[in-house]
């Protein structure tokens, strides 16, 4: 399985979940790639040398299963676009300010993150 994962900078104060998803991916072996002003961001935190990169969605077409996204309104508006263009999403609403649409209650980051690793060990398990 090979994913994806797209993300804009969180509050400092998350960036060691972010490193413990990577850890979990590395874990059950799944192969992953990251958004290239993501990793730039996250790349001192992940301490790992070689991480492959992505720029554009574009590069996105082949060889990935899914892209995953945990964000807020504005990484939904751009996991949507996405799909539009066929790419599969899992998506995670996050959001501490309660501003997407058709939720009434969403995940912290926290929560979110399990979350994400519960389904990434469900659908590596089911692959």
């Amino acid at each position: 399985m090979r994913i994806a994962i797209y993300g804009r900078p969180f509050n400092k104060n998350s960036i060691e979940f972010v490193c413990l998803l990577v850890e979990h991916l590395d874990a059950v072996g799944v192969e992953w790639v990251m958004h290239e002003p993501y990793y730039g961001y996250l790349q001192h935190s992940l301490k790992r040398e070689g991480v492959q990169t992505f720029s554009s969605h574009a590069e996105l077409r082949s060889g990935i299963d899914f892209l995953f996204s945990i964000g807020g309104d504005g990484s939904m508006r751009i996991a949507q676009k996405l799909i539009a263009k066929g790419i599969n999403i899992i998506g995670v609403p996050k959001t501490i300010d309660q501003d997407l649409g058709s939720t009434d209650y969403t995940f912290g980051f926290n929560t979110a993150v399990q979350t994400a690793t519960d389904a990434i060990d469900w659908l590596h398990d089911t692959a």
